[in-house]
């Protein structure tokens, strides 16, 4: 089968890709598939069903259809007395497979003698490990907390420092204005200062702990 280099992110290789499949579709491609050999019993029921194409005959057998040609009973006949449902020929059939996929993999595959990525495992090791896990998470998180709290204290004061200086100016405003108590109530002790508070307070941790989670997340993903 043609081996094409495809990038999908980037769009590399996409229209060979493409091509490569019309090509062998059309039959302009010469290809030599490699034959998966299953349990010898399921070799034989195909054996039985040589008038049919290999793909078509595993599908039979592992179906649980009823209404099926002689052959095709025949070749469940012969797997029913060696203990062989549909069931099983799913599973067989899956096992060779995976096996003959182990093999092609074993063959053109080559591994470095040095694990590449071994300094990451151990630390996944040790992060995912039941003695130590807990404690290193329950410790980042406290850390994460403490300077979430800790760092908003500055920014948290100068924010406030202005908004309440805001609502100073404001008051004047409302009061030269000769605006009613209720209107002075609402808009200046209500809302407005409120809704200071609320920005003071909260503003500064959510802009710390956000990004130091974020940071945190895509530091610890896998590339």
């Amino acid at each position: 089968m043609p081996v094409v280099a495809t990038a999908a992110r980037s769009g590399l290789g996409l229209d060979e890709l493409k091509a490569a499949v019309l090509g062998v579709a059309r039959h302009e491609i010469d290809t030599e598939p490699h034959k998966v050999q299953y349990d010898e019993r399921i070799e034989h029921a195909l054996a039985l069903l040589r008038d049919l194409p290999r793909f078509r005959g595993l599908e039979l057998l592992c179906s649980g259809s009823n209404h099926c040609s002689a052959p095709v009973e025949e070749a469940r006949a012969y797997l029913r007395d060696r203990g062989l449902d549909a069931e099983s020929c799913r599973s067989l059939v899956a096992e060779g497979t995976v096996r003959c996929a182990e093999t092609i993999a074993a063959t053109v595959v080559k591994e470095q003698s040095t694990a590449p990525h071994a300094l990451d495992r151990k630390i996944d090791h040790i992060l995912t490990s039941r003695l130590y896990g807990l404690p290193i998470m329950l410790t980042l998180l406290g850390a994460v907390f403490w300077l979430t709290i800790a760092g908003a204290n500055v920014p948290g004061e100068m924010l406030a420092s202005g908004l309440f200086w805001v609502e100073t100016q404001f008051s004047w405003l409302m009061t030269s204005l000769h605006a009613p108590p209720w209107l002075y109530g609402l808009v200046v002790t209500g809302i407005y200062r409120t809704l200071a508070w609320v920005v003071s307070v909260m503003l500064p941790p959510m802009a710390i702990f956000f990004p130091v989670r974020r940071t945190a997340r895509s530091a610890t993903r896998k590339p």
